[in-house]
Parts: structure tokens; C-alpha cells; sequence
């Protein structure tokens, strides 16, 4: 079974870019974790965007930093 962890994020007026520059820096740590299958950042035309993160198993998903 996978298991995924979604989340929404909406930022302050002309910050998205830089939230999501943080958590693409941070996605290069994950690319040696065994457990995480795919991670995903979806932007729109907004402030807002999401970020999917999905893991082989709940455990490794629990150890997600």
C-alpha cells in the first residue's frame, strides 16, 4: 500500500516563489530516501500551490522530515 501526504499552502503577496524554492531545496534531500516515491509541486496562477509528497510505506512517510 502507499501512502501520500498532501498539503495545500497559500502565502503572502509575492512569496510563493520563495516557498517554493525552500521546499524544492528541501525535495533534493529526499532524492537518497528510500521510502519517497514521488514528490510534486503544483503552482497556479495564485499565491496558492500544493506540494504531494508519496511513500512506499507509513513508516517511512512518519520519518518524512
Amino acid at each position: 500500500m502507499m501512502y501520500g501526504l498532501w498539503t495545500t499552502f497559500t502565502t503572502q503577496n509575492g512569496q510563493r516563489d520563495n516557498v517554493i524554492a525552500l521546499l524544492l531545496e528541501a525535495a533534493a534531500s529526499l532524492a537518497t530516501h528510500p521510502g519517497c516515491l514521488h514528490y510534486i509541486i503544483s503552482r497556479s496562477a495564485s499565491q496558492m500551490f500544493c506540494m504531494f509528497a508519496k511513500f512506499g510505506r507509513m513508516r517511512l512517510l512518519i520519518k518524512h522530515p
